[in-house]
């Protein structure tokens, strides 16, 4: 993840546009997101182990980019699944 404090809201938006994008074009589209979101997950939390700070300081910069990356992936595929149930009955939130 880029340094910054609005990197976990960019990446939970580009979560959001992604599984959006899936779920119109993928039969089983929450299914490819776990796989996409856990590979990415993988991916940013090796990230600080390449810089030179102390050990700690990657340890707890992994571990962090790994919670933050588990919270967006589980809740998107929950509200994913929702919006899937509720198309599939035809109804609004408001019916």
């Amino acid at each position: 993840m880029a340094t910054g404090g609005n990197s976990p809201g960019s990446a939970a938006l580009a979560a959001t546009a992604l599984v959006h994008v899936l779920m119109l074009t993928t039969p089983r589209a929450l299914s490819f997101f776990g796989w996409i979101m856990g590979l990415l997950t993988i991916v940013v939390t090796l990230t600080p182990f390449v810089t030179d700070e102390s050990m700690e300081s990657k340890i707890g910069s992994a571990l962090i980019y790994l919670v933050i990356g588990i919270a967006i992936t589980s809740l998107i595929s929950g509200v994913a699944r929702t919006a899937r149930r509720r198309a599939a009955i035809g109804g609004r939130p408001g019916d």
